[in-house]
């Protein structure tokens, strides 16, 4: 029975060690462009940033996504629209590690969006 426990323990341990990546814009950017796609790409939306500093580019290259299905990041697209079209700047937090699998480059998904 010992064994048992030492084995679920385990494997509890492990799966709660691993976290993901969250990434943070070094500062705050303008919109470089907004792609958004139909129910061909489950309504996943894209953004990339004008002028991202090294980090940005060496982890999230493509730019960062999120799913806007059912609507539920029918804010974060609105407010990005928004800082988009007055020129706003954004600073931008996402999760390294949940890349895209619709596109070809490393993208990153959508935490936070915050307008300056």
């Amino acid at each position: 029975m010992k064994p048992f426990f030492l084995i679920l323990f385990g494997s509890l341990l492990v799966a709660t060690a691993k976290s993901s990546m969250a990434i943070v814009s070094d500062s705050y950017h303008e919109i470089h462009r907004i792609y958004t796609y139909t129910e061909y790409a489950d309504h996943t939306f894209l953004i990339t940033l004008k002028n991202s500093g090294d980090s940005l580019r060496t982890h999230c290259p493509g730019g960062f996504w999120a799913s806007n299905q059912d609507g539920k990041n029918a804010g974060v697209l609105s407010m990005a629209l928004s800082a988009f079209h007055s020129k706003s700047k954004i600073l931008m937090y996402a999760d390294a590690e949940s890349d895209w699998p619709g596109w070809s480059s490393k993208e990153c998904k959508i935490q936070l969006i915050v307008v300056e």
